[in-house]
């Protein structure tokens, strides 16, 4: 297997919570189920707190974190300019992620997300996948904390 054959699950176990704060106050925890190879499933809540505390909104829902390996593209040019990246270093809940930061612009929109990477790699992603994404100056979703099992 190549180095772009598998995503670094290594910092990943059942049990764990993955703590969003969302846009409009929103909380979104991601409790992991499962990891198996290149891929984690979790059940994901949204809460709200609506004057009683955070409270769930809408069932649980389970979900699977996937990386597939790229398959070959034909090598087409996109006229779309060319978003600046660079490696940041992001620690959340004990657990440090090598993050592939993107800054970009759609439709006058300033963007930047801070998508995980497995460590050293420039192609494969890890779980959660994007730990922080602002958009127009404000922050849509941010990983602010990763819960460990009792």
């Amino acid at each position: 297997a190549g180095a772009d054959d598998a995503a670094d699950l290594s910092h990943v176990a059942v049990g764990q919570v993955y703590v969003y704060a969302m846009s409009g106050g929103m909380v979104s925890e991601w409790t992991v189920d499962a990891v198996g190879e290149n891929e984690v499933t979790y059940t994901a809540v949204n809460k709200m707190d609506m004057g009683q505390g955070l409270q769930p909104l809408g069932e649980p829902n389970q979900q699977t974190w996937r990386y597939e390996v790229p398959q070959a593209t034909s090598g087409e040019v996109s006229d779309a300019p060319e978003p600046k990246t660079r490696r940041e270093a992001v620690t959340v809940g004990g657990v440090e992620f090598d993050c592939l930061v993107v800054e970009s612009e759609a439709g006058g929109t300033a963007s930047t997300s801070w998508g995980t990477m497995s460590p050293g790699s420039d192609h494969v992603p890890t779980f959660p996948g994007a730990l922080k994404v602002i958009s127009a100056g404000d922050t849509v979703m941010e990983l602010t904390d990763i819960r460990q099992p009792e």
